[in-house]
């Protein structure tokens, strides 16, 4: 069973000296493909659970009309999947060529493909369930965001030096996307059923 510098491909988890003493605040790989990806996933698949309770405790009758912003987020959530398989896959024609590629980039990428899926599905179901902005979601996005920061300006201080230019535009698409991802679940989605009739009495049709 390989050790975890094996699993990071033989990078630290955390270098003091690296981040502090050098021109640029610099974390590792390891950091970036262990720490950085599964915080913010596990954040989603740990809170997952007791939303779905949350939901199917709901009682939804009638038809909910469809949002374009649900569409879009759902959308985006499809293309991020996409991006991070496509990712791998780079990242194996890399470790074919010169750059070998750690195991924990792979697992990386891997973590973060299920959990954008798992993104999608609650959105689907929240939209239907009408609870269109949920707090988990938004703090995945947020703390996804965050978490591509750090990735960001390293791969632009490093194109150039190691990292692939396929690798680069990928990264910079997938940064792009969520960027957007996370802007958009800061504002509250549109209701997701029409107004209600009003009876001949002046009252809610959705009343008694």
């Amino acid at each position: 069973m390989e050790s975890f510098d094996e699993f990071c491909g033989g990078s630290e988890f955390w270098n003091t000296s690296l981040l502090l003493n050098n021109t640029w605040p610099e974390f590792t790989p390891c950091f970036r493909y262990t720490a950085l990806v599964w915080v913010p996933c596990t954040w989603l698949w740990v809170t997952s659970p007791v939303y779905f309770h949350y939901l199917r405790s709901k009682r939804v009758e009638g038809e909910i009309r469809a949002s374009y912003v649900n569409t879009v987020k759902v959308l985006i959530c499809v293309i991020l999947t996409l991006l991070a398989g496509f990712e791998a896959t780079v990242g194996k024609q890399n470790d074919f060529d010169k750059n070998p590629v750690s195991t924990a980039f792979y697992v990386g990428c891997a973590v973060k493909a299920v959990t954008f899926l798992l993104a999608a599905v609650l959105t689907v179901i929240s939209r239907k369930a009408e609870v269109t902005s949920p707090c988990n979601l938004f703090l995945f996005w947020f703390l996804t965001f965050c978490a591509h920061l750090v990735p960001f300006y390293t791969v632009i201080v490093q194109q150039g030096e190691k990292d692939s230019f396929t690798l680069f535009t990928v990264f910079m698409t997938s940064f792009t996307f969520i960027t957007l991802q996370f802007v958009i679940h800061c504002f509250a989605e549109p209701p997701t059923r029409d107004a209600p009739p009003l009876s001949a009495d002046g009252r809610v049709g959705w009343f008694p």
